[in-house]
């Protein structure tokens, strides 16, 4: 079970960490997982967004994949008209 009053701070500090990886990632000349993550980066965000982000979550989810060809599948989950669980 998960406070949903705190579903911003989670988010918050989800863009947080991602930030710190980059950083990480940067210092340790990892340039490809530092490209991703600035990618996500937004993604806390968008979805603790008050408005209707889908469509921007859906191209961070595109550009992502261009990054990494793992993510496609990402994209693939997200268009699911079903969700998975």
């Amino acid at each position: 079970m998960f406070n949903s009053k705190k579903f911003p701070h989670l988010m918050y500090a989800l863009q947080t960490i991602i930030v710190q990886m980059k950083s990480e990632a940067i210092q340790a000349n990892h340039r490809e997982l530092a490209d991703y993550l600035e990618t996500v980066v937004d993604l806390p965000r968008l979805l603790a967004s008050d408005q209707d982000e889908t469509e921007a979550i859906r191209q961070l989810i595109m550009d992502a994949g261009q990054i990494d060809r793992l993510s496609v599948n990402a994209l693939d989950a997200f268009d699911e008209e079903e969700p998975p669980y």
